[in-house]
């Protein structure tokens, strides 16, 4: 009888043991499977990332970073879950272009991609490559988009979209859409220097109104005119001084042109043989010391010139 319950117990004490075995290697399979299901292995992290296209800047066409990471948020934020950050900024960075690629790492120096976390790495990226113009001009650039004359429909309501999109039509008040239509009714050269500020204006306040912007126009009128009158008034005695030297070389001209309009005698004068007429010339009224006759110049000694009259 003892040795039966013996063996019994012998019996219950293995199947303990076994149960226990089984239950560490369960516990260990599915440690495994968690870690397998938990960090996906490369076949299936290429299964994700082939599809995603290479991120190439245009912000003229839209592609900016955040519209592209807009369509593989999900990839990196729930399938890559628990990925550590390192990888993911890795995977993330080997999806951009060449060119955009050597921009980011330009960027952080002294730092290396793989220390700055994931989520600092997109806001870094949606800084560097986002929209580059201006609101204003993404919708003015809307309201004149139109078909063009070889593109199919579904192309053309493909870019109707993506501007619309862009537009942001629901943050628009109607103050702003005003304003929009005014500033791009500015088209003639006159208004350019108004169509400029008003941009300037309307990019910092969000609160612009038509009153606000004919308040703006008035003020920018008042401006040029006062600039105007103080630039005339400047010019003004510049102006005096030039018709004052003006006039004087005029009559310095004059002068010079009636001396030189003078008559020239055909022949030197009789009294001293200088080139002026006889009646002019100062030794008219000479005494002669040889022969003490007026009227007699001595040149040379033997020769007398005889004065005969002009």
């Amino acid at each position: 009888m003892s040795d039966s319950s013996e063996q019994l117990q012998l019996l219950l004490q293995q199947q303990h043991q076994m149960l226990a075995s089984q239950q560490q290697l369960l516990e260990a399979l599915l440690g495994k499977l968690s870690i397998q299901q938990g960090n996906p292995d490369y076949r299936s992290i290429e299964s994700y990332l082939n599809p995603i296209p290479e991120f190439i800047f245009d912000a003229d066409s839209g592609h900016t970073f955040e519209a592209w990471f807009g369509r593989v948020e999900d990839i990196f934020r729930v399938e890559f879950a628990t990925m550590d950050d390192a990888k993911k900024v890795r995977l993330l960075l080997q999806k951009l272009g060449p060119n955009e690629h050597q921009k980011y790492k330009n960027h952080i120096l002294p730092k290396h991609p793989r220390e700055v976390n994931f989520d600092e790495t997109v806001n870094i990226l949606n800084k560097m490559f986002c929209e580059q113009a201006s609101l204003f001009r993404i919708r003015y650039n809307c309201l004149q988009l139109t078909k063009e004359a070889d593109e199919d429909y579904n192309t053309y309501a493909g870019r109707v979209n993506l501007q619309a999109e862009r537009f942001k039509l629901n943050v628009l008040t109607s103050d702003q859409f005003k304003c929009l239509l005014f500033i791009s009714g500015l088209n003639s050269p006159v208004d350019a220097d108004f169509r400029m500020k008003l941009l300037s204006r309307m990019e910092h306040d969000d609160e612009m109104t038509l009153q606000t912007i004919t308040t703006e126009c008035q003020r920018l009128i008042n401006l040029k005119q006062d600039t105007a009158m103080l630039e005339t008034k400047s010019v003004v005695p510049s102006n005096s001084v030039h018709a004052v030297k003006t006039g004087q070389r005029q009559n310095s001209t004059k002068s010079h042109k009636y001396h030189s309009k003078a008559p020239k005698p055909a022949t030197k004068c009789w009294y001293c043989g200088a080139w002026h007429f006889s009646r002019f010339c100062r030794f008219r009224n000479h005494r002669c010391t040889i022969c003490n006759k007026v009227g007699i110049f001595k040149k040379k000694k033997g020769e007398v010139l005889y004065p005969s009259g002009d």
